[in-house]
Order: structure tokens, then sequence, then C-alpha cells
């Protein structure tokens, strides 16, 4: 799989920018999750549950 173009910003009005950045330098206005999940991938992790709480199981 390869990539030609340039990538570019195409809804504005949704999104701040766009770039590319090494881990230990993302901007501190990306959003939680983003940022969650490329710490995780930096660290080798393939999985997360950031943003996920345990569901408490029916007493039932």
């Amino acid at each position: 799989m390869s990539w030609q173009g340039e990538p570019y910003n195409a809804e504005p009005a949704k999104c701040g920018g766009i770039g590319w950045y090494a881990f230990d330098e993302i901007p501190r206005n990306t959003v939680p999750y983003h940022t969650a999940a490329l710490a995780h991938i930096a660290a080798g992790r393939v999985r997360s549950r950031f943003g996920w709480e345990p569901t408490l199981k029916s007493t039932e």
C-alpha cells in the first residue's frame, strides 16, 4: 500500500489543522483519545481501554 498526494484539512470547520509530529511532540490541544492512542502505539501496545469504564455485572 502506498500514499500519493499531499494531506490536507478537508474539514477546516471541524479540524484545527493537520500535521506530522513525533510521538513526544504531540500538540497539547490534541483530542485526548487520539493522544492516548498515539501513546499506546508508541509503547507497542495493540489495544487500550481508554475511555471505556468497566461495566457492573447484574446481580439478578
